[in-house]
């Protein structure tokens, strides 16, 4: 996958996520933008360095450096995402759980994105 193609991909995926965080408020949920707000910008940002080093992974001649890279920031950006749901939870002491489903949202969106592409980048070493 091509950065130009990468990127062009990140923005529509992040503009998605905006216009999804832009409506909460019409649905009653105006009090649970900032968990959007945080997600959107970590998840957004952490696609970068996952791109780029996957690209070198790849073509590494250790077979087994796309695989490690891919556990290490899967595990990274799991437990990151406990880590906001945590301080967020205990920043905000929100009255109900629905400031769980913009941060699910989000994260199911970039997690889908993370795979399309990682897969895209892993294909193009297969000869």
């Amino acid at each position: 996958m091509q950065a130009s193609t990468f990127f062009a991909q990140l923005v529509i995926i992040t503009i998605i996520c905006i216009f999804g965080i832009l409506l909460l408020p019409s649905m009653n949920m105006a009090a649970h933008q900032n968990i959007g707000w945080a997600c959107l910008v970590f998840f957004s940002l952490f696609c970068l360095p996952m791109y780029y080093l996957s690209q070198r992974a790849v073509h590494s001649e250790d077979k087994l450096q796309f695989t490690n890279l891919f556990l290490v920031f899967t595990s990274t950006k799991m437990f990151a995402a406990i880590l906001i749901v945590l301080v967020y939870y205990k920043l905000v002491e929100p009255t109900t759980k629905l400031f769980l489903l913009p941060f699910f949202a989000i994260y199911l969106i970039y997690t889908i994105f993370e795979i399309y592409f990682l897969t895209k980048i892993s294909n193009s070493n297969i000869p």
